[in-house]
């Protein structure tokens, strides 16, 4: 007899056990789904609001200064700059989110962030000198691009002894000086240009301690998949500095908070003030924070592409294409000659990268990265980093631009990252992946242990099957 008793329970016990396991799958993916739908949106005095309040993870503000080795010669001759690094001057970011407003499913706010210095995660004081372009002087020659020649040769006149270059502190270039200069040719400027320049002069002058503008984002609680995500910025929907409305486009969140059950085909998107527009990264690879698995995501190569090559970013190009690789945002920084880019010209093109001696872009060091464990959407490490340049083209009346006609002029670079410390990353295992790990074993584990006794059972039968086809031949032959 083939099906015996222990084989009939074989399979009995084997496929119940296996369709256990395999209800398991949709049965656990809904309990996930509903715990992350319960505990993940922004409402008042859960963990998520409190974590998003005031970020358990330290945040770090890391500033990388280029000191110019060949300024005398780029002055005497335009030759290519020559640069060498310094850096990273540290500093530990506090954030603080002030007038908080949770309104129907969406959550009002402004960030104001605090930058103190931490010597011993830098290289050297603030005081430290280095050779950089003179932004307070080009800045002048940008606002007078447009104005009358005699307004242009009472600039040159003025700025005919100063030089392209100077040599200033960290802490100057950073946070501002007083420049005497700027502050006589100031009363020289017609109030009909509509232009005011600062008391003070420096990439990051007046960011301490203030605000980039208020926020209105969805909380999740209507729909977790839009947790973060800006619904307008300082009461607006899209930008106004930018030629197309794709380019105006405010997408994503502002890159501290995203939406849960991220996949490899997922887009994250982001909208920065610091760029002055909404950014994506693409799936990268897999790797493990803490031992957490997480998708890396980084910005692809063609997102700062010339809208020459790049047909979307034609409404980037004001007023004309840059090379790819580079952004010119005067339009929203005060028509400051500023052109951004990724560190050491990462992703430009190849003539913007051979054009400054000492440049070495790396993707690990200078690409941006969103290290996101995908079930909760929650960033366990996040870089964004970021490139400042100078550049101006040569007007004919004014000395000084000369000598640096659309050359894009690396001042420094900054790498903004916070990574979960060992404790967050525990309390996540023992809250989050440890669950998930025992969910996943549990359906797996079921699921195997029928498939096995199945086959067992199959195998018993095998084993009968033979040996009463070896009995029945046996009594043929007797």
């Amino acid at each position: 007899m083939l099906f015996t008793k222990p084989v009939i329970g074989l399979l009995v016990s084997g496929f119940v056990i296996a369709a256990i396991g395999g209800g398991m799958f949709p049965l656990f993916s809904y309990i996930l789904r509903k715990k992350i739908d319960d505990q993940v949106p922004l409402t008042n005095n859960s963990e998520s609001f409190n974590n998003w309040l005031k970020p358990p993870i330290p945040v770090y503000f890391q500033v990388y200064v280029f000191n110019y080795t060949n300024s005398k010669a780029i002055q005497k001759n335009g030759t290519n700059p020559a640069v060498t690094e310094t850096g990273p001057y540290t500093y530990r970011e506090h954030i603080e989110k002030v007038d908080v407003v949770l309104k129907n499913g969406t959550v009002s706010y402004r960030e104001k962030k605090y930058y103190i210095f931490d010597k011993e995660k830098s290289v050297g004081p603030e005081s430290n000198v280095v050779v950089t372009p003179n932004l307070p002087v080009l800045t002048v020659v940008n606002f007078v691009r447009y104005t009358n020649a005699t307004i242009q040769a009472l600039v040159n006149m003025l700025t005919f002894m100063d030089k392209p270059f100077k040599t200033l502190t960290v802490g100057d270039i950073i946070w501002g000086y007083k420049d005497p200069l700027i502050a006589s040719l100031a009363k020289y400027i017609p109030k009909s240009m509509n232009v005011s320049l600062p008391k003070k002069f420096g990439i990051f002058y007046g960011k301490n301690g203030t605000d980039d503008g208020n926020y209105i984002i969805y909380s999740g609680t209507k729909n977790v998949n839009d947790l973060g995500n800006i619904e307008s910025w300082n009461g607006v929907s899209s930008l106004p500095y930018w030629n197309s409305p794709y380019c105006n486009m405010i997408n994503g969140s502002d890159g501290t908070l995203f939406s849960p059950f991220k996949t490899k085909d997922s887009n994250i998107y982001i909208f920065s003030t610091d760029i002055c527009r909404s950014v994506h990264a693409t799936f990268d690879k897999k790797l493990r924070v803490h031992d957490i698995p997480v998708y890396r995501y980084t910005p692809p190569a063609d997102l700062f592409a010339t809208g020459d090559v790049e047909p979307a970013n034609k409404g980037f190009c004001t007023p004309n294409c840059l090379p790819s690789g580079l952004l010119n945002v005067s339009k929203c920084h005060q028509d400051a000659p500023i052109v951004l880019s990724q560190p050491h010209f990462y992703q430009a093109d190849d003539a913007v990268i051979k054009n400054v001696t000492g440049i070495k872009p790396d993707p690990e060091k200078h690409s941006t990265q969103l290290d996101i464990e995908p079930t909760t959407g929650l960033g366990l490490h996040l870089a964004k980093r970021l490139q400042i340049n100078l550049m101006i083209e040569a007007i004919p009346e004014i000395t000084i631009s000369q000598k640096v006609d659309k050359k894009p002029l690396p001042v420094l670079w900054i790498d903004e990252n916070a990574k979960v410390d060992t404790d967050t990353a525990q309390k996540f295992q023992d809250e989050v992946g440890t669950p998930m790990k025992i969910m996943t074993g549990v359906k797996y584990g079921l699921l195997s242990l029928g498939i096995f006794l199945i086959l067992l059972a199959l195998l018993l039968l095998m084993r009968n099957a033979i040996v009463s086809e070896t009995k029945r031949h046996g009594y043929e032959q007797i």
